[in-house]
């Protein structure tokens, strides 16, 4: 039983490696405008990546994203945007996480929880969700879902998806802030996935595992059936 206990433990750390394994790319880019043309880049880094700055319309541009350890919760992004000027404006907010290795199959459900902490009347924020199964970055031709949010709150999208390939592929967050005077947008995204298919790479460490527990149980009947007989 001890040997069975520790080999039991020696495979659920396994599969727990295999399940948080990984190192993905977060970039974050800019555009203004009512369509975005060019998408500036403005950071980058491995599994985080953060931008602070300003621009004529927008006084506090505030941008963080993070690929959290387990790869079902893909990306979690903080937003802070403040407006100094009377003016209608436009400013699109990218995230993109790249390099995701996992969930991968033929039906993801992904489900982006948004929680808006701030955000003054007459202002909107549309939320998109984008799956690139080339890994690319900035990719808008893979949409998952698209909610817009006008008030203080909570609220979640959902959508399956395929990402058509065995990985790597990538994620993108796509947030329009559409502003009418004075104001700002404090505002909390995660980026979730579930799937039927097991993450690449638990099905051989599933099955060795499986395997050396039979055959302990195996040598165990034996040798108790051997101790019986004498």
């Amino acid at each position: 039983m001890t040997r069975l206990a520790a080999l039991a433990g020696v495979f659920a750390s396994s599969l727990l490696w295999v399940s948080t394994a990984g190192a993905e790319t977060i970039t974050i880019g800019l555009c203004s405008g009512a369509t975005c043309s060019t998408i500036t880049t403005e950071a980058s880094g491995t599994n985080s990546a953060s931008f602070s700055g300003s621009t004529a319309a927008f006084t506090t541009i505030n941008v963080s994203g993070a690929g959290p350890a387990n790869p079902l919760n893909l990306l979690s992004d903080d937003i802070d945007i403040a407006s100094g000027v009377s003016a209608t404006n436009i400013l699109h907010v990218f995230v993109t996480e790249q390099g995701v290795t996992g969930p991968v199959g033929a039906a993801i459900n992904f489900a982006s929880s948004f929680t808006s902490n701030a955000l003054s009347a007459g202002w909107t924020l549309t939320e998109q969700t984008f799956l690139d199964p080339a890994n690319g970055l900035f990719t808008t031709t893979g949409p998952l879902s698209s909610a817009p949010f006008t008030t203080i709150g909570t609220q979640s999208a959902n959508a399956i998806g395929n990402t058509g390939s065995p990985g790597p592929y990538s994620v993108t967050e796509e947030y329009t802030i559409t502003t009418h005077g004075f104001g700002n947008t404090n505002d909390t995204i995660d980026l979730s996935a579930t799937a039927a298919t097991p993450i690449p790479g638990a099905l051989p460490l599933f099955a060795a595992g499986i395997g050396m527990m039979g055959l302990l149980a195996r040598r165990r009947k034996r040798n108790n059936s051997a101790l019986a007989a004498a």
